[in-house]
């Protein structure tokens, strides 16, 4: 088809034929990727939320359903890295909402278990 556009001078025939026959394949891929971070997340959802409910942890529906979420969030982003959509500004940005994740965990811990460690504390220095 490209050919046959070049040869009768549709030269932005040919070129929208030619990105088109580049492109498909990126978006079949996606596709693939999309249909297999659904599969994965359903998966992942359904194996956490029966370890939880195994183990007689609380929060096991909740769990599940973090996890389906940031599963498909990541699979989303590979599928669009894939098409071509630059991703970098979104790398960043959930980097920093990790990061900032991670310290409130830390901080939380942290105050939370304070009086616990000072118990320790005083208790291995009673005994010296």
């Amino acid at each position: 088809m490209v050919s046959a556009a070049n040869a009768i001078n549709l030269t932005a025939v040919s070129a929208l034929i030619e990105w088109f026959l580049r492109f498909l394949p990126r978006l079949a891929i996606a596709v693939i990727i999309s249909f297999g971070g659904l599969l994965f997340a359903k998966f992942a959802e359904e194996v956490v939320y029966n370890s939880a409910t195994a183990n007689n942890l609380r929060g096991g529906l909740i769990l599940s359903r973090v996890v389906h979420a940031v599963i498909i969030v990541f699979a989303s982003m590979m599928a669009l890295g894939q098409i071509g959509i630059e991703m970098t500004l979104i790398y960043s940005s959930m980097n920093i909402i990790l990061a900032s994740c991670g310290l409130a965990f830390a901080i939380a811990m942290g105050l939370g278990s304070k009086g616990l460690v000072e118990e320790f504390l005083r208790d291995i220095f009673a005994k010296k």
